[in-house]
């Protein structure tokens, strides 16, 4: 998870070439706590699985960047 979430950050320089949010802050935020820009990024507690919360976060990013 770390991983996922650096490889966001790093992303960020090219995201901003565009003139789009990237993931502002190097260090990962705390679990079940989501942050959505352009990129978005969420780890919640709990065994490896798609849960009710999961998906209400993939739809909270497909509403705000979809419409």
């Amino acid at each position: 998870p770390k991983g996922e979430y650096l490889s966001g950050y790093l992303a960020t320089p090219v995201y901003k070439l565009f003139r789009l949010e990237g993931l502002i802050d190097p260090i990962q935020p705390p679990l079940n706590t989501p942050f959505m820009s352009n990129i978005g990024y969420h780890i919640r507690e709990g065994v490896h699985d798609v849960t009710r919360f999961d998906w209400f976060q993939f739809i909270k990013f497909a509403d705000k960047h979809l419409k």
